[in-house]
């Protein structure tokens, strides 16, 4: 794997920890409340773990600008790592919505779709960025 493809996947995983701290931040009023209710508890904690996900992935592949490290193993750990928190990310949004969906409110919101536009962007970029260095 070559140096930028490395890096690609640098960014891929910045962009996880940026995006999963970012919902935590979000939630920090939840933090102080003296009674939780399981599906606030159950969403904040899958967050915390999707970004300990990102950011082991993250540790691990800097580490790996130092170190050498087979390819295989980088591209197997970037799947199984973007796997694993794609599960927690779904598991999370689902408890954290789960107000919203007894109450039988249209789901996803129109800013939820943007966001959805903006991460696929993104990742189109990231394999963009990939195929073009392949070559």
């Amino acid at each position: 794997m070559g140096l930028a493809n490395k890096i690609t996947l640098i960014v891929a995983a910045i962009v996880g920890v940026i995006c999963t701290l970012a919902a935590i931040i979000g939630l920090r009023g939840a933090f102080n409340l003296s009674s939780r209710p399981a599906f606030l508890e159950a969403g904040i904690a899958l967050l915390f773990i999707a970004l300990f996900i990102f950011a082991g992935l993250l540790i691990f592949l800097l580490v790996t600008l130092c170190c050498s490290c087979s390819d295989f193993v980088i591209g197997i750990l970037g799947i199984v790592t973007g796997v694993a928190a794609l599960i927690f990310g779904i598991a999370s949004y689902s408890s954290l919505m789960k107000p919203v969906i007894e109450a039988k409110t249209e789901i996803p919101t129109p800013p939820e779709w943007i966001i959805g536009g903006v991460t696929t962007a993104v990742g189109v970029i990231l394999i963009g960025i990939t195929i073009m260095v392949d070559n």
